[in-house]
């Protein structure tokens, strides 16, 4: 097989944008489309070494994952073996009981099936998760557990047969991934039927060009690099992804893959000597890099500034080019003479390893992250650790729920049934809406008995001016219930975060939503005027209140408003003890009172009645915060179930009506 320079610099291309989007740099907020790049790439060079190899009738499953142990096992069983250690000195044991998960998933090249159980990519957690970028690694190694058996069953029909069958699975997963983002985001994004198709693509440029010879066309591959940098340039966060706009990336990747030249601007680009070196250290560069950017955001309070992630994804590179040389060579290398391992010696050390850190992830899952050693390093935080686990734990849990008390993201006709029940047996019901405030807010009713009869339809980071169709398919469902259902509710309550409500004035600021105020030195003060209140996120949540109002005659309409946010990193309380005096920032509670006042003066007139929830819970950081019973929190925004029933028993009177 020729070897392709170019295809190189397209690694290259494929992990650059990679690392500097999990840097935090806000020009690439698109780079993680790098992997579906990858994906491209990956799936092109495994399917033409593997028809190479059936058409000259040498096929042989264990050369074939003998050669995937050479290429992914060394450099990444190194990294983890420098990184675990880092990670139980630097964690809490629940974040380390995490890590010591994805070591057994990772292992079994399953965690992507574990990221998916946990949390979503884009969730601001991912971004202390030392291991979360081992997930593409999972779906490509299963991709070739199954991959080389279907193309040896498919090929004995022929070559063309096994061409079109790969073409129909590709296409398949491709419409797949297209409805199931709708419907499943975090399992599209994760799991290998919808992520298929994008090795798949690049199986069939292996078919097109093993059969003829590649066809130059130097405008079409740099098309195929500017459709790639488009999409790191101007997709986000808000991309719906794998899904249609991936094929912009997939197809720059194919375009690249079929028409690269030896001519012209693009082959000027990809071939150089700068590209193709850090294309041939990419894999080791992306095993490196997001556990440094982790490690560097736990180990500080405030959000590290872009020098600092520049300087992590420059050290990543220098790290991945001493793994590239010392450990990925050498173990690559068949034995010649005294150099390199025999097959069977690369399959004994990889069985080593993976039971290794298998024994390894068991150990710290089943001591609560190896608890037992970080109680006796930090004796004095165990009792604030212990009562911040329970109010996690309780909080996750959720408070136990009658039968008409109880929470939905979508109504089918058994719940309309249920309803119906509900109002017959209790009259008309509560509904609470908004995003995961709400559920504090509903929490918070229940515990204490409210009614007996409280709807709670919430979707965490979902407004009515938030412009994702999962969030509008949301507010829509209500409207229609409100006016085909009124007579259910006789109430109907919102709430959200007040970070959503406001926004950097500086557009060079890489920070938004929460991290906008829990990425700030808690000595660090907060001013009102490096902030823009979004007036019109205020006014477009008022219409929609008012819509409701509008549809049932009867039917109070509440916004219940922002709340006090200390956002205080739950290490620091931890370290700090549950005796100790905790400060919020300078500016901080005025920034929130400045949003409560203008919601308040934009409802005055409105037929929405505005409960001030700062003024009613008159949130004491001193009193409200922990004490060594009780924790009122969860996180950094969110109440505990001893503030849900705390903090809302203040409101009673209000919420009432």
């Amino acid at each position: 097989m020729e070897y392709r320079r170019d295809i190189d610099g397209l690694r290259a291309v494929s992990v650059i944008p990679v690392i500097l989007f999990h840097a935090g740099l806000q020009p690439f907020s698109g780079g993680f489309v790098g992997v579906d790049v990858f994906f491209v790439i990956s799936g092109y060079l495994i399917t033409l070494v593997i028809i190479n190899e059936i058409e000259e009738g040498n096929f042989s499953f264990s050369r074939f994952y003998e050669r995937r142990a050479r290429r992914l096992l060394p450099a990444l069983f190194f990294v983890l073996l420098c990184c675990t250690p880092l990670a139980w000195i630097w964690m809490l044991p629940n974040q380390f009981k995490e890590y010591s998960q994805a070591l057994v998933a990772i292992s079994f090249f399953v965690s992507n099936v574990l990221f998916w159980r946990m949390d979503g990519y884009f969730a601001p957690d991912s971004e202390t998760n030392p291991l979360l970028h081992t997930w593409s690694l999972s779906v490509e190694e299963q991709f070739y557990i199954f991959f080389p058996v279907l193309l040896l069953l498919a090929w004995r029909h022929g070559k063309v047969t096994a061409f079109y069958i790969v073409i129909i699975l590709t296409l398949v997963s491709f419409l797949l991934s297209e409805w199931g983002w709708r419907i499943s985001p975090s399992a599209t994004f994760y799991l290998l039927p919808t992520r298929a198709w994008e090795l798949g693509a690049g199986s069939i440029c292996a078919f097109i060009i093993y059969n003829r010879k590649p066809r130059q066309e130097g405008l079409l591959s740099l098309l195929g690099v500017i459709l790639i940098l488009y999409s790191v340039f101007f997709y986000d966060n808000d991309t719906p992804f794998p899904s249609a706009y991936t094929l912009v990336p997939v197809t720059g990747a194919v375009l690249v893959v079929l028409f690269g030249s030896k001519k012209g601007i693009a082959n000027w680009f990809l071939s150089s000597k700068y590209m193709v070196g850090v294309g041939l250290i990419s894999y080791s560069a992306y095993l490196w890099h997001q556990p440094l950017m982790a490690f560097a955001r736990i180990r500080s309070e405030s959000y590290p500034d872009s020098s600092l992630m520049l300087i992590l994804a420059l050290t990543s590179l220098g790290l991945a080019y001493f793994t590239w040389k010392y450990v990925e060579q050498p173990f690559r290398k068949r034995r010649q003479g005294n150099g390199g391992l025999t097959k069977k010696q690369i399959f004994g050390l990889s069985l080593a390893g993976t039971l290794f850190f298998v024994s390894l992830g068991l150990h710290g899952k089943f001591t609560d992250g190896m608890r037992y050693l970080w109680e006796s390093k930090y004796p004095i935080a165990s009792l604030t650790y212990e009562i911040a686990e329970r109010e996690m734990s309780e909080a996750n849990n959720g408070p136990r729920l009658k039968r008409c008390q109880f929470s939905l993201l979508e109504i089918n006709v058994n719940d309309l049934s249920r309803l119906d029940e509900c109002q017959l047996l209790h009259g008309p019901g509560i509904l609470v809406i908004g995003d995961s405030h709400g559920i504090d807010l509903f929490n918070g009713l229940v515990l204490n008995e409210f009614s007996d009869f409280i709807l709670g339809f919430v979707r965490g980071g979902c407004s009515p001016y938030t412009n994702r169709d999962i969030c509008q398919d949301q507010y829509q469902t209500i409207k229609k219930l409100v006016n085909v259902k009124g007579q259910l509710f006789d109430r109907v309550i919102y709430t959200q975060a007040g970070f959503y409500l406001m926004e950097k004035v500086d557009d060079n600021d890489e920070l938004e939503g929460r991290n906008m105020i829990s990425h700030v030195s808690l000595t660090d003060p907060i001013l009102i005027s490096d902030f823009k209140i979004r007036e019109d996120y205020i006014s477009e949540t008022i219409a929609f209140l008012e819509q409701l109002a509008a549809e049932k005659e009867g039917v109070d309409i509440v916004w219940v408003g922002p709340r006090i946010e200390p956002h205080i990193p739950l290490k620091r309380v931890v370290r700090s003890g549950c005796n100790s005096e905790f400060r919020m920032r300078p500016g901080q509670q005025e920034l929130y009172e400045e949003i409560s006042n203008l919601i308040s003066r934009q409802a005055k007139d409105s037929l929405v009645e505005y409960v001030d929830q700062i003024e009613l819970v008159n949130f004491s950081i001193a009193k409200d915060f922990i004490n060594c019973d009780s924790w009122f929190w969860r996180d950094g925004d969110h109440w505990s179930l001893t503030g849900a029933k705390e903090f809302t028993r203040r409101m009673y009177r209000q919420l009432e009506g």
